[in-house]
Formats: structure tokens, C-alpha cells, sequence
């Protein structure tokens, strides 16, 4: 009779235990940093095979001109793309470049700030861009205070291609209409200028 009672009270004990209830409430959270710096990198591109090649400093030289006969003009065989995007975390950048004519042989007549250009994308995907339409292709001597808002570029990458006037009617897009080509016209010796691009978090 005891062996029958004490199996029945281990029943109820048992009973008793699997009612229990308990409750946790956790907080799940992620903390997405601020970017705290913006990087600006030049490259040289090949006209003909598009390699890139990262430029060291600073100097973005179209040297050696070649002439071209059947176009009358010269032209390197050479761009250049100048990026300016966040290094880490989120933001937006708001960005400046300012052109400021140097030595010209043509003085006073037009310098290189004339002769070229610079066309302004938003990168939007890993082989995606599109032209920022308030900006498009301007003669660098137009870049007086050219400004790109956070608004225009946000979070996106900035590429900007620089090269020479070369009148191409099927560019996109087309050289501005009162830009000018390197020909014989233009006076012998080294022409320059300095482009300026700074770029802020914002």
C-alpha cells in the first residue's frame, strides 16, 4: 500500500511541472556606422582597350599627342577617370570641383581649359551609370564651381571622365558646341591647369 501511494504523489508533482511558463523578450539590434572618410583615386584608361590603370599621384598628362591626318587634330591615346566615393559605413557626399586655367602658349587666346572636357556620372550598379543630367559633359574651364549635391550623387559613386575635345559626332555626350580641338592653330609648347575635387560627408 505505501509503494502504490508514493508512485501517485510523484505523478502529481510531475503534473505540476509541466504546466510551468516563462517569458523572454530580447532586443535584436544592428548599428549601421557613420562614414567618416570620402576617397578620391584617379586612373588612366587606354582609348582602344579600356584598361585602367591607377594613377600614383597627381599629375593626369595627355601627353604624348598624336596627330591624326585624316582629322587634322591631335588626340592621346588616353582618358582619364577621376572616383570619389565613401570608404566605409553610410552617408552622402557633396562634392566640388573647380577648373583654373594654367601656362598657355595661345595667351590670349584659349588655353586647355577650352580644348577639354569632363562628363559627370552617378555609378548606380557594378557595370550601371548614368550621366547626371544638371552637369552632363562641360569644358573644364566651365568648372568654375561645378557642384554636386548630396541630393544628385547620395550614397552612389562619382565618376567623372576628363579627355580631350575631339568632336566626335556619335559621342555621348557630344563635346559642348563651343569647345575646340589640339590643331596646328594652336602654338607649340605645354599647355595646363589644375582640377580641383573636393568631397564631403554630409
Amino acid at each position: 500500500m505505501k509503494r502504490v501511494i508514493g508512485l501517485f504523489v510523484a505523478g502529481v508533482v510531475l503534473l505540476a511541472q509541466s504546466g510551468f511558463a516563462a517569458t523572454v523578450s530580447y532586443t535584436v539590434s544592428a548599428t549601421v556606422p557613420t562614414s567618416s572618410a570620402v576617397s578620391i583615386n584617379a586612373f588612366s584608361v587606354n582609348s582602344t582597350s579600356g584598361v585602367r590603370t591607377a594613377i600614383t599621384g597627381t599629375a593626369l598628362s595627355f601627353d604624348p599627342l598624336i596627330y591624326q591626318p585624316s582629322l587634322g587634330i591631335y588626340l592621346p591615346d588616353h582618358y582619364f577617370v577621376v572616383e570619389s566615393g565613401l570608404t566605409s559605413g553610410a552617408g552622402n557626399q557633396d562634392i566640388t570641383v573647380v577648373y583654373t586655367e594654367g601656362t598657355n602658349p595661345n595667351n590670349p587666346g584659349h588655353g586647355l581649359g577650352w580644348k577639354s572636357v569632363a562628363t559627370f556620372n552617378k555609378v548606380t550598379g557594378p557595370t550601371t551609370e548614368v550621366t547626371l543630367s544638371a552637369h552632363g559633359k562641360k569644358m573644364l574651364k566651365d568648372l568654375t564651381a561645378e557642384h554636386i549635391t548630396a541630393a544628385e550623387i547620395g550614397t552612389n559613386l562619382l565618376r567623372m571622365y576628363v579627355g580631350v575635345v575631339t568632336k566626335d559626332p556619335a559621342a555621348v555626350p557630344l563635346d559642348p558646341a563651343a569647345s575646340e580641338v589640339i590643331s596646328n592653330a594652336d602654338r607649340q609648347g605645354a599647355y595646363n591647369g589644375t582640377l580641383v575635387v573636393t568631397a564631403t560627408v554630409v
